[in-house]
């Protein structure tokens, strides 16, 4: 079969399955399965398609045909303009996070001095912890993550972008564990943020492939907002910020949690779809 066949093949198998760019993860798959660049498969159509490749793309097409994450399956995903590793023991880095960067960067922005220092609670890919410190270059960041599997991703991801030397990754469960002098200019997060009663509500391929604690949040989808906004203030340095990603219904309730706690709302920000999916705050006398 020629590569126009394969092509024409795969995507009417993607597109049975309701997908909703099959001939996207389609051309996807094939430049995958060639190891060539898409621009390849419209140059060459008329090509023979490697036979000893068809068995890898046929298991591929399979796992894309049941909305398996086709980022797990390419082991990539851009973020912020870099291509970052990532696999199931990682959350798939969104457009929406990119927004938490830019909020964070215009706060580090702000402050003074030459070195600053971040943690990144959560980190799981690293895609916050990496790219602030690429963008920011007297920031030194720290990654933690409960997830082992998750730190090695992260800390490839760091070595493989050229933060090697400024991001340091560390297994812990959000703040336990840090030391108690440990003081920071910047804590940012992309916490689990879905209560589980709204799990059938969730795209069928976040629950049935992504790390369900990198999504869920028992009991009220509120868990770590509650222990980030209770704990948080004693490892910040004076004037320094916490930026939080938000879930696009729970706007109001980590307002009234932080009001509780203290917090001072310094900024939010919006995504492409108008909501707003962040929030910056520091304490009244930050």
């Amino acid at each position: 079969m020629t590569v126009g066949q394969v092509l024409q093949r795969v995507t009417n198998i993607l597109s049975r399955a309701g997908l909703a760019e099959p001939r996207r993860d389609a051309e996807l798959l094939l430049s995958r399965a060639m190891d060539q660049p898409r621009s390849y498969l419209f140059a060459h159509p008329e090509a023979a398609f490697p036979a000893d490749r068809l068995g890898a793309l046929a298991r591929d097409t399979a796992r894309r045909r049941r909305h398996y994450p086709l980022q797990y399956l390419l082991g990539a995903q851009e973020f912020y303009g870099r291509p970052f590793a990532v696999s199931p023991a990682v959350l798939i880095p969104r457009p929406e996070t990119e927004v938490v960067v830019d909020q964070a960067l215009e706060a580090l922005g702000r402050m003074a001095g030459p070195r600053l220092r971040g943690l990144d609670l959560g980190t799981g890919s690293g895609c916050i912890a990496v790219t602030l410190a690429l963008e920011q270059p007297r920031l030194g960041m720290i990654g933690v993550d409960l997830s082992q599997a998750a730190l090695r991703v992260a800390a490839g991801n760091a070595h493989r972008l050229g933060a090697g030397r400024r991001v340091r990754f560390f297994r812990g469960d959000l703040t336990e564990g840090l030391s108690p002098r440990a003081r920071f200019h910047l804590l940012v997060s992309n916490p689990p943020y879905v209560s589980p009663a709204l799990r059938e509500e969730v795209d069928y391929s976040v629950r049935a492939y992504e790390p369900a604690e990198a999504v869920f949040a028992p009991p009220d989808g509120l868990a770590v907002y509650r222990r980030l906004l209770a704990g948080g203030a004693r490892l910040l340095l004076p004037g320094g910020r916490l930026v939080l990603e938000l879930g696009y219904d729970v706007q109001d309730a980590v307002l009234e949690l932080g009001a509780a706690h203290g917090w001072a709302v310094r900024g939010s920000r919006r995504d492409l779809a108008g909501i707003v999916r962040c929030l910056e705050f520091s304490r009244p006398e930050g």
